[in-house]
């Protein structure tokens, strides 16, 4: 891997656009099943997900990132890493997909329907496994062939949601369906690319050491995926479908606004793993400019959002007026969030990823326990404050934890390692 200003710029150009691309593709995606479903049946395709989301992180195990991070810092076991992961993902993936497709079974609630969560379920497994096939590319700084195959499965998925649109679909299952198919073609066809480009070389005793090492990054990813989702998840099963349907268009608004920030994450963590190792003092200096960016990129995308708002909620129909009012309330949440992520890049840089693991798992349960108080005495408004609540408190905490970890080693030289690969 080659690391200069040249092949930075290069790699999060290409993965910001495809991200941006992603992102609107999504979002367009999201508007239309929305629409057409109205609120009621749109708040169980999204409590579905979400719930299904969760219980991904038994079989998906934050083994992404930690590939991501062991590659950049071990290049030369690069095959062997990913070809562990995979052997990981797929065990741990088919024993899942057994075990909550039997537990959907004993869920009754009509927020939840059964059948559609056991469409769901291979959703997120097919869509889990698609991005671990683009887990080499990113790692090697080659994210130009990621963000076609992201483009490319986005772009499918847009075009089934608008054919099924037009053939008046008006029940959730058959937009799941849809999803399901894209999300296996897309592994599919992402997996024969990788396996011919790097010729993955699986090894048990590397698959034994990803699952005793991966458990601060399981730990981090289920608690990030809380702090950002738990709000649809409580509103779902206090308030109602109804209610869900509502908040959930906002929400996943802001959330397709996180993928240009995770674009520039992509490039800057493994950039930052592998300086933190070579060369420290460089280290400081790319992460600073990491933050001046993100900061930059949270300013525009939340000024954008604000202004686009009213457009947005139209487009949904007049069943979704009331999401507007959350659409506004959750708009800050994403300058909070680009901070909060060019923080990440740098604790798990500087294996802080424990630390990073206590400051979200105060989040979530402050999250939880003011969730619980306020969904049924100020709705879904109240829901939306606690959010932005949540997302300034994660982003003090890690800028504390990284001010704190650079005063401690202020000291070290330039060339020191400050941690073993």
């Amino acid at each position: 891997m080659i690391i200069n200003r040249r092949s930075i710029v290069s790699n999060i150009a290409y993965l910001f656009s495809a991200s941006a691309g992603s992102q609107a593709l999504t979002a367009v995606a999201l508007l239309l099943t929305a629409r057409q479903l109205g609120p009621e049946a749109y708040g169980q395709y999204t409590a579905c997900i979400v719930l299904v989301n969760f219980a991904s992180i038994a079989f998906s195990l934050g083994l992404n990132i930690w590939f991501v991070h062991q590659a950049s810092r071990q290049p030369s076991l690069h095959a062997r890493l990913f070809g562990s992961v995979v052997l990981v993902k797929l065990s741990f993936g088919l024993i899942w997909a057994i075990v909550t497709f039997g537990l959907a079974s004993l869920i009754n609630s009509n927020a939840f329907p059964k059948d559609l969560l056991r469409v769901t379920i291979l959703v997120v497994l097919f869509d889990n496994l698609f991005i671990t096939m683009l887990a080499p590319f990113r790692a090697s700084l080659r994210n130009q062939v990621a963000s076609i195959f992201m483009i490319g499965s986005d772009l499918a998925w847009v075009l089934a949601t608008i054919y099924l649109n037009f053939q008046g679909e008006d029940q959730a299952i058959e937009y799941m369906r849809v999803r399901v198919l894209i999300m296996l073609f897309s592994a599919l066809i992402a997996g024969a690319f990788i396996w011919r480009t790097i010729h993955p070389q699986p090894q048990t005793t590397i698959a034994r050491r990803a699952i005793r090492e991966t458990l601060p990054f399981a730990a981090s990813e289920f608690l990030l995926m809380s702090s950002m989702r738990i709000d649809v998840l409580i509103v779902a099963m206090l308030l109602g479908k109804t209610a869900t349907g509502l908040y959930a268009p906002s929400v996943s608004l802001v959330n397709a606004l996180f993928l240009p920030l995770g674009a520039v994450s992509s490039v800057m963590m493994p950039v930052l793993s592998n300086l933190f190792t070579q060369n420290i003092q460089q280290a400081w200096i790319t992460a600073r400019r990491s933050i001046w960016l993100h900061l930059a990129l949270g300013v525009i995308l939340t000024l954008s959002l604000v202004v686009s708002a009213p457009y947005l909620i139209a487009l949904l129909g007049t069943r979704f007026a009331g999401s507007l009012e959350i659409l506004y309330i959750i708009s800050t949440i994403t300058l909070f969030h680009s901070i909060s992520i060019a923080m990440t890049n740098i604790l798990i840089a500087t294996q802080q990823q424990s630390q990073r693991a206590i400051i979200q798992a105060i989040s979530v349960f402050f999250t939880i326990v003011m969730d619980l108080i306020v969904a049924q005495r100020a709705n879904i408004r109240g829901v939306a404050i606690v959010y932005v609540v949540t997302e300034l408190f994660l982003m003090l905490g890690y800028i504390g934890l990284v001010l704190r970890y650079r005063s401690k080693h202020a000291g070290t030289p330039a060339n020191l390692t400050l941690a073993k690969p």
